[in-house]
């Protein structure tokens, strides 16, 4: 594949130079922090009831119909 560099020059590869590396270097950083992240997201101490709506504004039986879940 041709690349073509800043100074528009074709080059037949895309040159291994220092910007390259550090590039790739945050790049596989980033993807493995990432993965992490995802890995510790269940023991991140917040709670799912702060996602919950009141108890009678589901579906179902209680979802305002005024009868007792059982």
């Amino acid at each position: 594949m041709v690349y073509i560099d800043r100074n528009g020059r074709v080059c037949e590869k895309r040159p291994w130079d220092g910007p390259r590396i550090v590039e790739l270097f945050l790049r596989i950083w980033y993807i493995i922090k990432q993965l992490f992240l995802t890995f510790l997201a269940p023991f991140a101490g917040k709670s799912n009831n702060d996602n919950r709506r009141a108890a009678g504004s589901g579906w179902g039986c209680c979802g305002g119909c005024g009868r007792r879940c059982r």
